[in-house]
């Protein structure tokens, strides 16, 4: 049996770093950015202030940092779904089984791929772009390989990519976290309105 992916990339019992970058998710979790303190990140994570400022030279830099190792983390994983040695379809549940089941733990006072995060400033913005568009990479080819094996239609690779990518982020858009249920039932959403037809041969779009 698959052991259980952890919700964060952080173990506070692996250092102070950690303890400082948990403490501070879940503030700005809590708070959100205007109205998180140091003095709180600090607190919660059992060190003085000044241990936080060893780390990180101010608030900004704290958060995008604590930002972008979550998404290095979290894409990382999602990675060794697409990548794997089975079926593009088999890949392609078990993407979507490991990112909505990670994204129902957790809670999020902002939107990952947008500037609403809470605070973004252009830098981060820009590197968010970047990893989108390199998901969105990794995401077309898991298509086109699903659609070589004749698992999945012939649609446009790219348009299917984009879709795909708004239904991963569909549980930041609800205030509630999925159930077992609703995640089983957006995989197989997905899956029927990708999967080949023996009955349908629907004319490619262009893409």
């Amino acid at each position: 049996m698959q052991a259980r992916t952890p919700l964060l990339p952080w173990q506070p019992e692996h250092g102070k770093r950690d303890a400082i970058l948990t403490s501070a998710y879940n503030t700005f979790a809590e708070f959100g950015y205007a109205n998180t303190k140091i003095e709180t990140i600090a607190e919660r994570a059992g060190v003085g202030k000044g241990t936080v400022y060893l780390y990180f030279k101010n608030k900004n830099d704290l958060f995008r940092q604590m930002i972008q190792e979550l998404i290095d983390w979290h894409l990382s994983i999602l990675r060794e779904q697409i990548t794997g040695p089975h079926s593009a379809l088999d890949r392609l549940r078990t993407l979507l089984r490991v990112h909505l089941t990670m994204l129902a733990g957790r809670t999020y006072p902002f939107h990952l791929h947008g500037r609403d995060i809470g605070h973004v400033d252009d830098e981060l913005y820009l590197w968010l772009r970047e990893q989108k568009q390199r998901f969105l990479e990794d995401l077309r080819q898991l298509i086109e390989e699903g659609i070589a094996e004749g698992a999945f239609r012939t649609v446009s690779p790219r348009l299917a990519a984009l879709w795909l990518f708004a239904t991963l982020n569909v549980t930041l858009i609800d205030d509630a976290a999925l159930s077992t249920e609703q995640v089983a039932g957006l995989i197989e959403l997905v899956e029927h309105g990708l999967r080949a037809s023996n009955e349908e041969h629907p004319t490619p779009i262009a893409g």
